[in-house]
């Protein structure tokens, strides 16, 4: 009902049932069209194509082939056998990302196998799993044979990338570095000398970097810079610019001696 100028009431008349109909016809299309597009965006969400937090577009979840089982060290505990399968991968993949001549990961945040066969980003994203970022600094040879002597106090080896040391245990909680040397690909191995003579350019994730774990030798690391770059975007990115498939072995990096 409304008025008329006059003031008088009178009965709206009613809309043309072909008007109703062409209207119905029209939003189902809409709601159609609407649904389509929706569960095309979940689609392609699902099989990876789009984030479903806005990211840019991923890569498939397969990254990669593994050879082999890659073993991380013993979890939780003291870890005297030093060199690891996965360590060394985890390790050469922070280095990469950062382009530093050494890399240092602490062996306790490596909390997942790799199995053989394909490798998931989910899967990567599981052996690192505490969303740290790369930092990267320099680093003494004093400060870095000072930081693997921090090693034994702390019940933990860590695991590296372009370099190599040899220790002897000399007790509980006690042991002594015998060597430590720079692996450079075009040189070959160089002694990394005890005394402040030389800095190099190191990696650690954010944890390392604030003295975790008891490493506080980096917390006095110069030239100290938090890059953006992810420890499980750093391996992922890695894995996927290896062969396929990929392989990782021990390399004789780190070197135990009984004398």
């Amino acid at each position: 009902m409304d008025r008329n100028r006059t003031g008088v009431l009178r009965r709206r008349a009613a809309p043309d049932r072909r008007t109703v109909a062409g209207l119905g016809k029209a939003a189902t299309a809409v709601i159609g069209v609407i649904g389509t597009l929706t569960a095309t965006l979940f689609l392609l969400v699902d099989h990876g194509v789009f984030g479903s937090n806005g990211d840019d577009p991923q890569q498939p979840d397969v990254v990669n082939v593994a050879v082999r089982d890659l073993r991380a060290p013993l979890l939780g505990g003291a870890e005297w056998s030093g060199e690891s399968q996965l360590g060394n991968l985890v390790a050469d993949a922070y280095r990469h990302a950062a382009k530093t001549k050494l890399a240092f990961v602490n062996s306790r945040g490596l909390r997942a196998n790799i199995p053989a066969g394909e490798v998931s980003r989910a899967q990567l994203a599981a052996v690192v799993p505490f969303h740290n970022q790369l930092v990267t600094m320099q680093l003494t040879g004093a400060q870095v044979w000072a930081l693997l002597a921090q090693q034994f106090p702390n019940n933990q080896i860590l695991q590296i990338s372009g370099m190599r040391f040899s220790y002897r245990p000399t007790g509980a909680g006690i042991g002594l570095i015998r060597a430590v040397d720079e692996l450079s690909p075009a040189d070959g191995p160089r002694p990394v000398p005890n005394d402040g003579s030389t800095l190099y350019s190191v990696v650690v994730d954010s944890f390392l970097a604030d003295g975790g774990d008891g490493f506080t030798v980096l917390t006095r690391g110069t030239n100290r810079v938090a890059t953006t770059i992810g420890t499980a975007a750093a391996l992922t990115d890695y894995v996927r610019s290896l062969t396929r498939p990929f392989d990782s072995g021990a390399e004789g990096r780190i070197v135990r001696t009984d004398r």
